[in-house]
């Protein structure tokens, strides 16, 4: 049992050792999210949602970033047909540690703002939707190889929002805890520094 304890506790100090990356200065990576959300209201039909996140980020300092991503999504059910929506965040990320338990990873916390325009085939009352918004996430982070890495976030726990439609105010809102409309992503990066 010593044995195997030892080799596991050194063969983690040199994987650690071989393949450190992490959130260091100076560092860029190009990131992208897809995914399917499936979500289902009581009195209504669900509504699948599919969606495509490219991004890049870039190491200002050690564990502190800037970055933008674009968000394309396209939802259909049996009530819009089909709606796309297209939109771009920029945020700024901070992270907490570059190791967990001898990995490489770290917790981040993420502040954002964003703007999206939904355009609808179908010509409901929601086409031309036009939102703007702010919030902060969290998410982990984690550096395996010194080019490739993965990371997964929780949507906006915290969030203001508000939106038009053709240059008329449709409403704001203020969210607190996880977004209703939004799951949880898990995104692939590569380091191109």
């Amino acid at each position: 049992m010593k044995k195997h304890l030892l080799l596991f506790v050194l063969l983690a100090n040199f994987m650690s050792d071989v393949f450190a990356h992490g959130p260091n200065e100076g560092c860029t990576y190009v990131f992208g999210s897809f995914g399917l959300n499936i979500s289902k209201k009581p009195d209504e039909n669900s509504v699948r949602t599919l969606f495509l996140e490219p991004g890049v980020n870039y190491f200002i300092r050690d564990n502190f970033s800037i970055g933008a991503r674009a968000v394309l999504k396209v939802a259909t059910s049996k009530k819009i047909k089909q709606s796309s929506s297209n939109g771009l965040d920029i945020f700024s990320r901070y992270y907490f540690t570059k190791n967990i338990m001898g990995v490489k990873g770290s917790f981040f916390l993420e502040a954002n703002i964003n703007a999206s325009l939904v355009k609808n085939k179908s010509g409901n009352n929601v086409d031309g939707l036009l939102t703007y918004g702010a919030g902060f996430l969290p998410g982990f982070a984690i550096f395996p190889t010194k080019k490739v890495g993965f990371e997964f976030s929780l949507p906006n726990i915290i969030g203001f929002y508000t939106s038009s439609i053709k240059d008329e105010f449709e409403g704001s809102k203020f969210e607190f805890g996880p977004s209703s409309t939004a799951g949880p992503k898990f995104t692939v990066f590569l380091f191109i520094d």
